[in-house]
């Protein structure tokens, strides 16, 4: 029968001063990549409403575009934006 290995979990010095750097790098990176799929989801939408697609005009009124009921449901989505 193998037995298998115990991980050992070793903090140096050295890691915990890195440690907050690397992380400030990875957030900074992460907000980059945030903020240039916003623009382009941004730009999509502009492009549907140009169209005139029903998706386009859907999201203009502030109504659910993807088939749900707006009978019943959809309180949320027809609040009325400021």
């Amino acid at each position: 029968m193998i037995k298998p290995k115990k991980f050992e979990f070793k903090v140096n010095k050295k890691h915990v001063i890195i440690f907050p750097k690397k992380l400030k790098q990875l957030l900074k990176i992460n907000k980059q990549a945030l903020k240039k799929k916003k623009k382009i989801q941004i730009k999509r939408i502009h492009f549907l409403l140009n169209i005139k697609t029903y998706r386009g005009v859907r999201l203009k009124k502030g109504l659910p575009a993807r088939g749900q009921r707006t009978r019943t449901n959809a309180v949320s989505c027809k609040k009325k934006r400021l």
